[in-house]
């Protein structure tokens, strides 16, 4: 676990007092694809295949992970971090332009900007998923303090796919992004078809994720934290259900 003790002073109504704080160490990644060098990340230590194989599919220079002949990892100081280098199959013109990509989604950067009427029915939404409104609230609660990084630091986002409550994949990072990366890697080393899945998050819903959730089939997300109005507009035309601030017996029901 990359976690470190730094000394602080801590103000609370009784004053302030001198301790020493459980903080998240940064992991730099850095990442190759076909020997070439690519980008390197702050991470944490954990997952870097997930890590590496999720980001080079969510930039579309890998299209599945046959297209995968090797993946090496050099890992060395905390400070100098890792190396993690993939040999694909694919050689592809997009290597040059990949970083092109910006947060605004790929689904709707070349389209007017349109507004969905809301048709989502909470009871359908428990009954496709097999659980009870109680079930949903424990599932998220159980979520939330899953991650002993976080429990241990608050310095994390946290990520899960669940199917009936039950985590089947799980990962945090001090990115949520890297979480993102993670995720899909996972589901793509381990051949998981995402379907009556429900993916979890402790972070933001913008439209460039909202992008990837459609894209690799998933068809229902809660998050702890809220979506933007273009990532519930991309939900409510593509038949996504999604909730935010699901929050101990509280949500929101967007789509």
């Amino acid at each position: 676990m990359s976690v470190k003790l730094e000394e602080i002073v801590k103000i609370t109504p009784r004053g302030a007092k001198r301790v020493f704080d459980p903080m998240v160490e940064e992991y730099p990644v850095t990442l190759y694809l076909n020997g070439q060098k690519m980008i390197s990340l702050m991470s944490t230590p954990q997952n870097l295949k997930e890590l590496s194989v999720g980001f080079f599919y969510l930039k579309g220079l890998i299209k599945d992970i046959h297209q995968v002949n090797k993946i090496e990892i050099e890992r060395s100081t905390v400070k100098t971090g890792a190396a993690v280098y993939i040999d694909s199959h694919e050689r592809t013109s997009k290597l040059k332009d990949f970083f092109e990509l910006s947060e605004e989604s790929i689904l709707t950067r070349n389209e007017e900007k349109q507004t969905y009427p809301f048709e989502a029915d909470f009871q359908t939404v428990l009954k496709r998923y097999g659980l009870t409104e109680k079930g949903i609230f424990e599932m998220m609660e159980g979520f939330s303090q899953k991650s002993e990084l976080f429990v241990k630091t608050g310095g994390v986002h946290s990520i899960g796919l669940y199917e009936k409550g039950e985590a089947v994949l799980f990962y945090d990072d001090v990115s949520r992004y890297n979480t993102y990366n993670k995720l899909f890697g996972g589901i793509l080393l381990n051949q998981i078809t995402p379907e009556n899945k429900m993916l979890l998050t402790t972070g933001r819903i913008p439209s460039e994720v909202m992008t990837w959730i459609i894209q690799n089939g998933i068809r229902c997300v809660l998050s702890i934290s809220a979506p933007t109005n273009g990532s519930v507009q991309l939900a409510r035309k593509h038949g996504v259900t999604l909730m935010g601030f699901v929050r101990g017996e509280r949500l929101n029901l967007y789509a």
